[in-house]
């Protein structure tokens, strides 16, 4: 007779926060990133994501959380999360990394260098200040709605 599980193990997620934590609200990916140390379905952390190293953080993992500040015109600290596409396309250019280039584009690049992970998804939190060391208030009492975030897509392989 065979046996054959029926139990499927989920493949972790690879968590990144991507920004400057000398850019005050920039910095707030990597924060998330630190929290989400150790939840279920996190495999591994890189708190320190420079966008312009996505696309090398990118190979080798097949599900991939992306953390990063957003400039989207929404409220500051609200939540966005997005699976973006290799189609070039790229989602309103709202990642504000350092000079204008975060995570949407960082995929773009990636994607035009090597085939994207299996599943990417993105956890925007919309800054408001990006000048200074340390996050808004609004961003900082928005880090829980953030990890919240994170638990869900990690929690949901």
């Amino acid at each position: 007779t065979s046996s054959v599980s029926r139990w499927t193990v989920a493949e972790p997620w690879t968590v990144i926060g991507i920004g400057n934590p000398l850019r005050g609200d920039d910095g707030v990916g990597e924060v998330v990133a630190e929290r989400v140390r150790g939840l279920p379905g996190v495999g591994r952390v890189i708190g320190e994501g420079d966008p312009f190293d996505v696309a090398d953080l990118l190979q080798g993992a097949r599900n991939i959380v992306l953390i990063d500040a957003t400039r989207g015109g929404r409220e500051p600290g609200s939540i966005t999360v997005w699976e973006p596409t290799a189609s070039g396309t790229v989602r309103g250019r709202i990642g504000a990394s350092s000079h204008g280039f975060g995570a949407d584009a960082a995929i773009e690049l990636a994607s035009a260098l090597a085939p994207l992970p299996e599943r990417v998804v993105v956890v925007g939190v919309e800054g408001c200040c990006f000048e200074g060391v340390g996050l808004s208030a609004p961003v900082a009492a928005a880090l829980d709605q953030a990890v919240a975030a994170v638990a869900g897509v990690t929690g949901d392989a």
